[in-house]
């Protein structure tokens, strides 16, 4: 079993494939998942240790495609920030798809503007501060 990165940038991918980041990054990392799950490798990055980034699968997706993309299951989707450049009906489209592959209680997280009024049968919103989230219901 996998987790899922995707992204359409084949450098994107790459990037994080490598689990390098800025060490300013690590103050939104709680401390007990720093100790575990990050290590140094300069003065100004850390990487993510390889037991979990070995644990993720990265694939190419365009939104457009997404109704062929490889996932099933899946516990938790972030799509923020993206769907602001397709039309309304898209986006919906775009997001009733993601609900699809999300396991039940699995949460759907969207951009806080992206859209407000989209409605699925198998999800209810969430509250959460400053976000828009979805849980699958069954």
């Amino acid at each position: 079993m996998c987790d899922w990165r995707t992204d359409v940038s084949l450098p994107a991918l790459r990037h994080a494939r490598e689990g390098i980041y800025l060490k300013r990054r690590l103050r939104d990392i709680p401390e007990p998942f720093r100790d575990k799950y990050c290590e140094t490798v300069s003065d100004t990055h850390f990487r993510v240790v390889d037991k979990l980034r070995k644990r993720i699968c990265f694939t190419q997706l365009n939104l457009r495609d997404v109704k062929d993309a490889p996932m099933a299951k899946v516990n938790l989707i972030y799509c923020q920030n993206l769907l602001i450049y397709y039309d309304r009906k898209q986006r919906a489209e775009i997001v009733n798809e993601l609900a699809r592959f999300l396991r039940p209680r699995g949460v759907l997280v969207l951009g806080a503007g992206e859209l407000l009024d989209w409605r699925n049968s198998n999800m209810e919103k969430v509250r959460y501060p400053d976000t828009l989230a979805y849980r699958r219901t069954n």
